[in-house]
């Protein structure tokens, strides 16, 4: 959760100040909480459990199958690949949305384990549209007005 004087920062100075100021100076406070929860600002990360029925069901079968394929080939060789399997095998399945997850899936594009169109089309499984207070401060993050009427006091 932001601080007031963060909020307000924002408010005032972040890349939807110009369509907050006339809610701003009307004293709007649900108005601005409206535009800062709006989930059209951009694409977010969220934790997302995923295990081979994912892959295989988000994922056109035929890509999904060859990242199944892919990852099992690897796992001999690499380590980190037979472990993650183990999850992606499980009902539990691993995050996906996790930083070391992601940077993980990087590593295994440029290291040729997988194409860079599968490596993004499984980082998406936990990608999604998200307002500017996600985008800011996490993923389910909601600004209410009661929020913002203090950080325009402050």
């Amino acid at each position: 959760m932001p601080t007031p004087t963060e909020l307000k920062t924002e408010i005032q100075t972040g890349p939807l100040a110009a369509e907050l100021a006339p809610h701003v100076t009307a004293g709007d406070h649900i108005a601005i909480a409206g535009v800062l929860n709006r989930p059209d600002y951009g694409t977010i990360v969220y934790q997302r459990m995923v295990n081979f029925r994912t892959v295989m069901a988000e994922i056109d079968p035929v890509t999904g199958a060859s990242i199944l394929d892919k990852l099992e080939a690897a796992a001999s060789t690499v380590s980190t690949i037979k472990w993650a399997l183990y999850g992606i095998k499980s009902d539990t399945g691993i995050d996906v949305g996790h930083p070391a997850t992601r940077a993980q899936i990087d590593a295994l594009v440029a290291g040729g384990v997988l194409t860079s169109t599968e490596g993004a089309q499984l980082k998406s499984l936990a990608e999604r549209m998200g307002s500017r207070a996600e985008a800011l401060w996490g993923a389910g993050t909601v600004i209410t007005h009661e929020q913002v009427a203090e950080a325009l006091r402050s």
